[in-house]
């Protein structure tokens, strides 16, 4: 799934996906994963906010499925020379009281900030960090602390097109050692394996 193209995404000036084909098995993997920020229609000043909303499913023990409520907070915390610093939060917006719920949860929120280029429309990039407990998740006595870090960076294109292409790594190969000659043996030293030479007496 390197150097290949995984789906063909059209995306309106919002940022929203009006198109999706999927070229790749691999992208039914990241078919609900943001391609972008989603940007409001009317221009906005610092310390401006919006929201997506969006729809989490989680697995409940009886194995239904159950839609939670969420969005994602946006605030434009600052723009320097044509780069715009955007926060972004998850929110639960259903009311949970199952920890095991909460458990499922916290693995789909994200908190952080994103670079975006203004002129270029597009994530230069992002850093994602979120750090949470979850007490009873499993039993009274069970925790859980999810700690995960996400970070991207767009390579200039010059870095990015000196990266060699993606391919099967190549065979291994043998290389032989040049054998060293026998040691020599040492003053009246026979080498080992040498026969000796029957003993010979005259009798007169």
């Amino acid at each position: 799934s390197v150097n290949v193209v995984l789906s063909v995404i059209t995306l309106d000036p919002q940022g929203k996906i009006v198109r999706r084909e999927d070229k790749h098995p691999q992208a039914a993997q990241t078919a609900a994963a943001q391609i972008t920020v989603a940007m409001p229609a009317e221009a906005i000043p610092v310390g401006h906010q919006w929201s997506e909303p969006h729809d989490i499913d989680v697995s409940l023990p009886s194995g239904q499925v159950k839609k939670i409520k969420t969005r994602q907070l946006f605030t434009l915390s600052e723009v320097t020379q044509g780069i715009a610093v955007i926060r972004i939060e998850t929110q639960v917006l259903t009311p949970i009281h199952d920890p095991a719920i909460e458990a499922q949860l916290v693995q789909r929120e994200t908190a952080g900030d994103v670079r975006f280029d203004i002129a270029a429309g597009r994530i230069i990039g992002q850093q994602m960090d979120l750090d949470k407990h979850v007490l009873g998740f499993s039993g009274n006595a069970s925790s859980l602390h999810y700690v995960t870090r996400f970070t991207e960076e767009l390579l200039p294109e010059s870095q990015a097109a000196a990266r060699p292409p993606a391919g099967p790594a190549p065979p291994p190969t043998l290389a032989r050692k040049p054998s060293k000659p026998a040691p020599k043996p040492a003053g009246n030293a026979k080498p080992p394996g040498s026969a000796k030479k029957p003993a010979t007496r005259r009798v007169r």
